[in-house]
């Protein structure tokens, strides 16, 4: 979602513009990812077995979200086949660990995880107040260029160690999780893009997404939260060939354990469309304009140089850096509305962990924004009495 102004370091270097900052929130933030709701899921063995059909069988499994996002009920069967086609061939994650050996039978901890010098590091661990073995957390990104999208030997040690995944939603049972957002997805009010910008903005608007999304018709876009709308313009600003996420790296690695364990969500994809209600659907739609604007103005190596600096920052695992560029622009949606979007959630959460490191041992994979600062999971957890300390992490196969 580009929503503001942000900066791309903790120093808060030249702010960036606005449609970067919306770059920002879908790859750190976005997953629009409070009450927490916290359900079992009963998994059956599959029965895929090459590697290869395992990962297009899990491809298939994260595009049936964005799928229910942008089709309405009542569309036509024609284009409901044309987006199943468009959104599968197109992977939009729209919308950010560890050593749990211990806490396994005949399972010892791995050579490979050990504390980080210091607090840079995307991977936690949780232990203290009375917990018999440690949890863990790990910050995401939800939109990366593929090259850039990569686990630790210490996070996939923890994988195949942890009782329980969670992630911000239950990305295991994502029909259900798509279904219900589909009765948030659009404008309440009979608000339409038409009826909130005027002509010309509409006109600048409805031409951008035609030509961007020839397969999507415009007429479930302008029904859409344009917050919503918004991300699915977020790959405009990377620059590379091919993306990823790192929930679907995590979620590919526990399918191929020969162990696989259990995942859930913190909250529902429903509570996370929910959210958008929240803020002014003439806010939205202005901040739309402004990041298409910059675009067709000629500024989209802008938004490219924005998310290499969020790349920049998350592979240097900065949780003060992202958090600080998120909060950069006092004018950006994300700021502004940053109790609803970030740190509501948080709190909800933490709850929701409480219950689940009492009796397991679990990873907790949520965006990295909602990691670090004050107000933080981190931050939270501390409050509430546990151990929270950095886990070595390294990123780069080659070291």
């Amino acid at each position: 979602m580009h929503l503001g102004r942000v900066a791309a370091e903790q120093g808060l270097q030249p702010a960036l513009p606005s449609r970067q900052a919306s770059n920002f929130f879908c790859g750190v933030f976005c997953s629009a990812k409070a009450m927490p709701l916290h359900y079992k899921i009963h998994h059956k063995k599959t029965t895929t077995k090459s590697p290869a059909a395992r990962q297009i069988k899990i491809m298939l499994n994260t595009q049936l979200i964005n799928l229910c996002l942008v089709i309405v009920v009542t569309s036509p069967l024609n284009i409901y086949i044309k987006m199943v086609k468009t959104i599968v061939a197109n992977l939009l994650v729209c919308v950010a660990l560890l050593p749990t050996a211990c806490a396994q039978k005949n399972i010892k901890p791995a050579s490979n995880i050990a504390y980080a010098k210091n607090n840079n590091s995307l991977l936690w661990e949780i232990t203290g107040k009375g917990l018999k073995q440690p949890s863990y957390l790990f910050g995401t990104i939800h939109l990366i260029c593929k090259d850039d999208a990569v686990l630790s030997a210490a996070l996939k040690t923890i994988i195949a160690t942890v009782d329980k995944i969670y992630f911000e939603i239950n990305m295991d049972n994502m029909m259900m999780e798509a279904l219900s957002m589909m009765s948030k997805m659009n404008m309440k009010n009979g608000n339409t893009l038409k009826t909130l910008l005027n002509d010309k903005d509409y006109t600048m608007v409805k031409k951008y997404f035609t030509e961007k999304n020839a397969m999507l018709p415009f007429s479930m876009v302008e029904k859409m939260k344009p917050l919503f709308s918004q991300s699915l313009l977020a790959k405009d600003g990377m620059d590379c060939d091919g993306t990823d996420g790192m929930e679907m790296k995590i979620m590919a690695e526990n399918k191929n354990n020969a162990n696989k364990k259990e995942t859930a969500g913190l909250e529902t994809a429903a509570y996370q469309m929910s959210i958008f209600d929240s803020i002014p659907d003439k806010e939205q739609a202005d901040a739309l304009v402004k990041s298409i604007t910059a675009t067709v103005n000629g500024n989209k190596n802008d938004d490219k140089e924005s998310m290499a600096s969020l790349t920049k920052l998350y592979k240097a695992q900065n949780l003060d850096s992202i958090v600080s560029m998120m909060n950069a622009d006092k004018d950006a949606l994300t700021f502004k509305y940053a109790d609803a979007m970030l740190y509501r959630r948080n709190s909800n959460w933490i709850p929701v962990i409480e219950k689940v490191i009492k009796d397991k041992t679990a990873l907790f994979a949520v965006g990295a924004a909602h990691l670090g600062g004050p107000g933080g999971v981190i931050d939270l957890l501390k409050k509430a009495g546990y151990t929270v300390k950095a886990i070595k992490n390294n990123m780069n196969p080659a070291m």
